[in-house]
Order: C-alpha cells, then structure tokens, then sequence
C-alpha cells in the first residue's frame, strides 16, 4: 500500500508531466495545420502527409486520455490517503476520550464534582464536533466505494469501525454525565444537611 506522502508526490510528479504535456500542444497544433496546408496545396507527398497527421493526432489524442485518466486514479488514491490519514487521528481522538469517559472519579467534593461536570460539557461538545466530522467523512467514503475504489474494503470497514467507537462513546459520555450530577446533587444535599 502507499501512504499519504507518496500518494501526494506521485501527484505533483504526475501535474508536472501534464504541464509539460500542454507546453507541446501549440507545437503539435503548428505541426499539423502545416500538414494540412501542404495536403491543400496538393503536395506530391500528399498520401503520406495524411498519414503522418492522422497518426500524430492519434497519438496525441492517447496520450491525452491516458494522462487524464491516471490523474483520475492519482486524485482517487489521494483521497484513499487523505481518508485513511484522517481515520487514524481520528481512532486516537477517540481512544483517548474514551479512557477519560471510563473513569469512575464523580468528585470527592462538590467543587471537585463541579469541576469533573465542566471538563465533562467540554468532551460532549467535541462528541458533537466529531459525530459532524465522521457524518462527512462517511459521504466521502461512499463516494469513493461507490466509484470501486481498490481499497473500497479497507475504507468501508475504517468508517464502520470509527462510527461503533463513536456510538459508544456518546453512550459512555450519557452514563458519565448522568453519575456526575447525582454526585453533584449528593454533594449539595449532604453539604446542605451538613449546615
């Protein structure tokens, strides 16, 4: 497999090459209004006049399709990239909330349970953040399984496996979020009945 790296060299390489293709085209375009001067002018070599243009055009119209369809599969294997780059930061964002949702500290106090209960808002809020990320990043994979991607499999099965992390992260965090407050109302009572 390639990594992200020489997906993205192999596309600036292949950019160059199309740039240099395109510098020939006035040359090739000169070249063959030439031929068809001299085959309107009657030249005595006229038969193979036409058939050397006729191969020139063809040549070049391949030449054309060809390098417009690899830097179709370049672009296509950029994305693969680009996605699997972005899940694995992902799986990481995600493991490491998850050991922080895991945690059995509600607060031993109630400044400390209110401080637990604040961090907490924070990771529901970014919860949310990446649930939008991941959205997106399930209509990218569609469209690349879609278009039979080569690693179509590999995508398809990074996306579930981020979308299962993510769906048990927002249930972990409902469980948190629901122990930390009966540890912050625990706190109050017992510090009010304590008064």
């Amino acid at each position: 497999g390639q990594n992200l790296y020489q997906a993205k060299s192999m596309e600036k390489k292949h950019k160059k090459l199309q740039a240099e293709i395109l510098g020939h085209e006035s040359m090739i375009n000169k070249t063959l209004a030439i031929g068809q001067n001299l085959i309107e002018q009657k030249h005595p070599e006229k038969s193979n006049i036409e058939s050397s243009c006729k191969n020139l055009e063809e040549e070049w119209n391949n030449l054309q399709s060809k390098a417009d369809e690899r830097a179709r599969k370049l672009e296509l294997s950029l994305k693969a990239q680009q996605y699997l780059s972005d899940v694995g930061e992902i799986e990481t964002w995600l493991s490491e909330k998850n050991n922080i949702l895991k945690s059995t500290d509600y607060g031993r106090d109630r400044d400390s349970a209110t401080k637990l209960l604040t961090k907490h808002k924070t990771i529901e809020l970014e919860l949310d953040t990446y649930s939008a990320i991941i959205q997106e990043m399930g209509h990218a994979a569609q469209i690349m399984i879609s278009a039979k991607h080569p690693d179509s499999k590999a995508i398809s099965s990074k996306q579930q496996m981020i979308e299962k992390m993510l769906k048990s992260l927002q249930k972990l965090a409902a469980q948190r979020q629901r122990r930390l407050m009966e540890s912050l109302y625990r706190h109050e009572y017992f510090g009010e009945s304590a008064d």
